[in-house]
């Protein structure tokens, strides 16, 4: 019965979609941008990482890009965007590939990086938006 229950259970998780950890970090629409650089949380970086369902290194790269927001939570946000869905953010951060991992500092200036970075790669890319962020706003120190 067991080995019959489990046997059902893989079956079905082969032909269930993949589903990113939406849980771990919020999603982000053309319109939740829009109110996000207007308010003032966009005072502190904005990382977002741009994927898609359909996208192989996107789901492994979930989990690396939910544990550094976990653990970097409070000195930055941390969004995941769907390119599929949001056409106007696809389109303002020129995305032609993904997974794609930008930092955005304010509505002028972002800096992203490309492909499925691993946890010490990642971690460097958001430490380094960290510093030049606040080497940038003294006042926000």
């Amino acid at each position: 019965m067991k080995r019959r229950l489990l046997s059902l259970l893989m079956l079905l998780a082969a032909f269930l979609p993949l589903r990113l950890s939406a849980a771990d970090t919020q999603q982000l629409t053309d319109e939740d941008y829009n109110r996000l650089m207007e308010s003032g949380d966009a005072g502190r970086v904005v990382f977002i990482d741009f994927y898609a369902d359909w996208c192989g290194p996107c789901h492994s790269y979930a989990p690396t890009f939910d544990a550094l927001a976990e653990q970097y939570g409070r000195q930055a946000a941390f969004y995941r965007v769907n390119v599929d869905n949001c056409p106007g953010l696809v389109e303002k951060y020129n995305v032609s590939a993904v997974p794609l991992t930008v930092a955005v500092h304010s509505v002028d200036k972002s800096f992203r990086t490309i492909g499925e970075l691993d946890m010490s790669a990642l971690q460097s890319f958001i430490v380094r938006n960290l510093i030049s962020y606040k080497a940038d706003h003294p006042s926000e120190r």
